[in-house]
Parts: C-alpha cells; structure tokens; sequence
C-alpha cells in the first residue's frame, strides 16, 4: 500500500494525469482510506490553479516548481 510520503511525491503527476494505471490505482485507494492527503490533494489543487491564474511575467516556471515542493515539504 502507499503511504503519505509517496502519495505526496505522486500528487502532481495524478493531477496532471502522466501516472500509469497502476499507480493512479494505487494513489485512489490511498485517498479513500487517508483524509489527510485527500486534504492535501485539494490544497494543492487550489495552490496550482491560483498560480496558474497569475499573470505570467510574475513568476517564472522555476520559482512556480520551487513553491510547488515547497508545499509537498510541508506536507511531512
């Protein structure tokens, strides 16, 4: 089974869909059997669309990732 580490290595590959069936699989029922990384899941998702609505001379696809793993560090 996955755990929450692994989930949260995972998250933004599931959103954007680039994961095996295998692994999409296997990240779903971690999801219906953990509340903590459904939350996060949703606050990733409510991170990347507020980022991708920003103006694009505001941040650079660098300083974008950097927050992105920022947020999966403070996950843990």
């Amino acid at each position: 089974m996955m755990n929450c580490k692994q989930f949260s290595e995972s998250a933004t590959d599931y959103l954007e869909g680039s994961n095996s069936l295998v692994r999409t699989l296997r990240i779903r029922f971690h999801l219906f059997m953990c509340v903590d990384c459904r939350k996060y899941l949703k606050q990733l998702k409510l991170t990347l669309n507020i980022v991708k609505n920003l103006p694009q001379a505001q941040l650079t696809e660098a300083e974008i990732q950097a927050q992105v793993d920022e947020l999966k560090q403070q996950k843990h």
